[in-house]
């Protein structure tokens, strides 16, 4: 049975959502398939304009970008042009999701082919006009056919570098507010609702921006006017200012009484007057970015999920005793005290280290990651930070923590094993049960002494006696008495309850692995902690005669 007729066998219903996915031209020719085909596109309720499923119609002349040559009208002219047909062609089924995704090799290229001056020629209904411009994006979204739709995605990419702040400006007032439940835009203009707002979307559960531009105030105002928000996401949003906008250093601010889900990455801050919450029914927040004050207006009661990812901007400059981020940042945990699961991807592991009355309790997180670089020289700091998360968080059962090296522009530094080194441990593996090797597995050398951490050896932490029952530690062993080592030990002989203990050093060979040592101090803690309690009942014993 060939590939083909398998692919026939598949249903209806999976062949159309195929279909789905594919721009509207393509997918109007699977019509010239078989006669099973031919109404299957049109029962689709998903319409995608893509631009670039017609260069190689256009494409005169050879360019590695694929763009030279091409003319932005001549895009525009077919790409709108094949909607109309594919939106009243007979059987029909009603369109939900509209699509509209525009590249071209510059900014200006991508702006020819959404607008233009007014012409005869008109595309669509001869009722809209617009006499100061022709916004083709805003003529097509008035179509009646598409007046309910439920998704709307508007992508526009330059592959030159950017020039504008943004391509498209969107205006609320052409978009379908009566059924438009989600909105996934880039490189758009975000302009405030018209009037007070109050009704501006009032369906409309998910919002996405991707590299989009506004004022503060203005997505501010934006995000709380939908009344229905349930899922936000913003990405590489660019904050410009008017020239006579003296309210443009505000902090940026989500208001929103109903939101859920919100997704901070890369917010290019102009000024850093911090990032303002008032979302009382968050369930999971999360931000990748510069460090910035949090400040949180409505305390969450129903968090589950906090991830925190730290973007270093001058890292060789950056140092956390002369910053006082990390205060803020305890600050921010404080009203996120609810939370169960935090995540934490930090500039470095000593800047967690806070002042006593920095600290806070979070009764309710169960599990905690954490991932950063350590700076060798300041192993006694590294040991408060983890001493501070351990005191904490009294209850959590999952503790994932990772030291990494990071290069100069803050991206991780991978440890690479060469071909020699891999060759040498799949032949130590091999010879694993010879009496040689066995002799080194077993220790009869001797394992090196690892020196304490000052901050945390000899402490006792309520959630290493009761609660903590997962553990996995990740680093890249270098020194035998480095920070990570001693981690390692203090985490194998102290943590009473545990279950699991994963140790990951790095990518040395058989023999080379510290996991041989983890396991001898923890059957010499587990030891230890025995005699201990039989030393101490004999004593009892001994004051009761």
């Amino acid at each position: 049975m060939t590939a083909a007729d398998l692919f026939c066998r598949l249903p209806d219903d999976l062949l159309i959502h195929a279909i789905s996915f594919l721009p509207v031209r393509d997918a109007a020719r699977t019509a010239v398939l078989s006669r099973r085909w031919r109404p299957l596109w049109l029962r689709t309720d998903t319409l995608n304009l893509d631009s670039s499923s017609y260069y190689c119609d256009l494409l005169w002349n050879t360019d590695p970008w694929g763009y030279v040559g091409l003319d932005a009208s001549q895009v525009k002219a077919r790409l709108f042009s094949d909607a109309r047909p594919a939106l009243r062609a007979p059987g029909r089924h009603p369109v939900r999701k509209l699509s509209l995704f525009v590249k071209g090799r510059d900014d200006t290229y991508c702006k020819g082919v959404i607008t233009s001056a007014p012409h005869w020629g008109c595309y669509w209904d001869d009722s809209y006009r617009d006499p100061a411009a022709y916004d083709h994006v805003a003529a097509l979204l008035l179509v009646k056919e598409l007046l309910n739709i439920q998704e709307l995605r508007l992508r526009f990419e330059s592959v030159e570098e950017e020039q504008l702040c943004y391509i498209y400006d969107l205006d609320p007032a052409v978009l379908p507010g009566r059924s438009l439940r989600v909105l996934d835009i880039a490189r758009c203009r975000i302009r405030p609702p018209p009037g007070t707002g109050a009704d501006v979307l009032p369906c409309l559960s998910v919002l996405r921006l991707y590299n989009c531009s506004s004022p503060t105030n203005d997505l501010k105002d934006f995000i709380s006017a939908m009344r229905s928000l349930k899922t936000l996401h913003i990405e590489n949003h660019d904050f410009y200012s008017y020239s006579d906008d003296s309210s443009s250093g505000d902090r940026f601010a989500v208001n929103s009484p109903t939101v859920t889900a919100i997704t901070l990455v890369g917010l290019k801050l102009r000024a850093n007057k911090g990032i303002e919450l008032d979302a009382p029914r968050l369930r999971t927040f999360k931000y990748n970015g510069l460090p910035v004050d949090f400040f949180v207006k409505s305390p969450p009661a129903e968090l589950a999920r906090v991830e925190i990812d730290l973007t270093p901007g001058r890292p060789h400059y950056y140092d956390d005793r002369k910053h006082a981020f990390f205060d803020s940042l305890w600050q921010f945990l404080r009203s996120l005290r609810h939370m169960r699961i935090l995540k934490l991807n930090v500039l470095n592991i000593e800047g967690i280290a806070a002042e006593h009355e920095h600290l806070v309790t979070l009764h309710t997180l169960e599990r905690l990651e954490i991932e950063g670089p350590s700076d060798p020289s300041r192993r006694n700091d590294a040991a408060t930070a983890i001493a501070n998360l351990l005191q904490s968080c009294p209850v959590i059962r999952d503790l994932h923590i990772r030291i990494v090296n990071r290069d100069y522009n803050g991206m991780v530094i991978e440890d690479v094993v060469p071909r020699a080194h891999f060759d040498v441990s799949l032949d130590l593996f091999e010879r694993r049960y010879t009496k040689e090797i066995r002799g080194m597995i077993d220790g009869e050398h001797g394992f090196p002494v690892i020196a304490d951490l000052p901050g945390l050896t000899g402490c006792r932490f309520n959630c290493l006696q009761n609660h903590l029952k997962n553990v996995k530690l990740q680093f890249v062993r270098k020194e035998m008495d480095s920070f990570e080592i001693s981690l390692a030990k203090f985490l194998a002989e102290n943590c009473m309850v545990l279950e699991r203990l994963e140790i990951d050093d790095g990518k040395h060979n058989f023999l080379s692995h510290i996991n041989l040592m983890v396991e001898r101090w923890r059957t010499n803690a587990s030891e230890q902690r025995k005699q201990m309690e039989l030393d101490s009942a004999n004593a009892s014993k001994q004051r009761a005669k």
